[in-house]
């Protein structure tokens, strides 16, 4: 069974490498040495030994069952032991090749692909101590869980960086380590003290919690690359489908690898539990983690909340009333329809013939991405009278984002608004004030 553990093992690494190689869409980085600092990261694991028989163990601290001493261990004797592991190939990376570290996103990418390279060996020892059931729980929980720390000491290095605020302030990268060895700790003390009753849901509530932190700083790391432009954007569809299939193959493998060890009925029970449990997880991580709102120089606060939020919206545009519901936090519409039109001469087409909406194709240049209330995406073109040197007015268009969000031939629907000010960033506004909606239109190329 060990070599199919390995494979596994490496499955569920490629996951989340394969993710970075997909939302890093300014500067892709070179796969080879992804893969040396991924080795580099397995090996760390040697580091995690050498602390332990020569500092830890030496000096007779070990967990003792109370509450303060269980407590530290888990921060100081697991956390910063396996955080400094982790970092350990990012910063012989950092020396050797710090040339390919040009952007935030490669800093954030290069700590978690090391983390996940420590987290694949790690994987393959529980699997063969405690069987194939637990493939799927490690696969989302304790991936994800790895590259959070280890993207918390990874976001020190870009706030000294590429910040104003802390350049050169290396303190900044010190503090993150800490913050990152009590991430590490906390998760894991709530499941291993026994004086706590429902530790594994408090275990999931902070788990859920790291999401949305990761998803800010992924973001943060995103919006501040020096090659950031509004013409590329994520493509969340592509990227949440190839997640979730993925994760298909992890909860299928676990089926077969069960099935192999302790018979089909066994399989049977372990997918069904699976699936209801750690496929909602996974559900909810793959969404949250494909949702980014690109703002360019933008750094969100990062604040710990639920990767879910509860919603009471009235939007009087197009979406009508909605009653208190859960939805996924991030920007659900997928901006990569819009955004190849990014500063280029498209034609406006009337998605309907009735109304007094436009009658024809008419020529418009996407000037200008705005962000306004909520930080809801708007974008302001330029209508021309007949081709690109006549005289035009300002049209602002907003994405749909519910419901039909295309035309049959994958062409964007927008919302036209007739523009009574142009609204400002600074002084974000409701529609009814500064614009009114007029109909609804689809964009297409000139070349289309």
């Amino acid at each position: 069974m060990l070599a199919f553990y390995i494979i596994i093992a490496l499955f569920i690494a490629w996951i989340w490498v394969d993710y970075f190689r997909l939302i890093d869409i300014f500067q892709e980085n070179n796969l080879k040495y992804v893969l040396l600092v991924f080795a580099m990261g397995g090996a760390s694991v040697f580091v995690v030994f050498l602390i332990q028989w020569n500092i830890l163990y030496p000096s007779g601290w070990k967990m003792n069952g109370s509450f303060v001493n269980q407590f530290a261990y888990s921060v100081f004797g697991i956390g910063l032991v396996e955080e400094i592991a982790k970092l350990t190939p990012f910063l012989l990376f950092h020396g050797l090749f710090r040339k390919h570290l040009k952007e935030p996103i490669d800093y954030i990418a290069f700590i978690c692909v090391s983390a996940l390279g420590f987290s694949a060996v790690e994987n393959v020892m529980y699997f063969e101590n405690h069987g194939a059931e637990i493939i799927s729980s490690r696969a989302i929980l304790c991936s994800i869980g790895h590259m959070f720390d280890s993207a918390i000491v990874a976001y020190g290095f870009v706030l000294v960086r590429f910040n104003p605020k802390f350049k050169n302030n290396p303190m900044i990268i010190f503090v993150c380590l800490l913050l990152a060895a009590l991430a590490h700790g906390i998760y894991d003390f709530w499941l291993m003290y026994d004086g706590i009753s429902y530790g594994i849901l408090l275990t999931l509530i902070f788990f859920f919690g790291c999401i949305s932190i990761f998803a800010s700083i992924l973001t943060n790391a995103i919006n501040n690359s020096e090659h950031f432009t509004y013409k590329k954007a994520i493509d969340t569809d592509r990227l949440s489908k190839r997640m979730m299939q993925y994760y298909g193959v992890v909860f299928l493998a676990q089926f077969v690898l069960v099935g192999i060890e302790k018979g089909f009925d066994s399989s049977i029970f372990s997918l069904l539990y699976s699936m209801f449990t750690i496929g909602l997880i996974v559900f909810v991580s793959v969404l949250r983690m494909s949702r980014f709102q690109l703002i360019q120089g933008r750094w969100n606060t990062i604040k710990f909340q639920m990767p879910f939020e509860m919603r009471n919206r009235q939007d009087s545009l197009y979406e009508g009333f909605q009653p208190f519901g859960i939805r996924v936090r991030g920007a659900s519409f997928n901006e990569i329809y819009l955004s190849k039109y990014y500063e280029e001469y498209v034609y406006l087409h009337p998605v309907s013939m009735r109304g007094k909406g436009i009658k024809r194709p008419v020529l418009a240049f996407v000037k200008k991405k705005i962000f306004l209330k909520n930080d809801e995406a708007y974008f302001l073109l330029n209508i021309h009278e007949t081709d690109a040197n006549s005289p035009f007015e300002e049209w602002l268009v907003k994405p749909k984002s519910t419901g039909i969000t295309q035309t049959k031939n994958n062409y964007p629907i927008v919302a036209r608004m007739e523009v009574i000010e142009v609204p400002s960033r600074k002084n974000p506004t409701t529609f009814t004030k500064k614009y009114r909606f007029l109909d609804w239109v689809f964009l297409k190329g000139i070349e289309q």
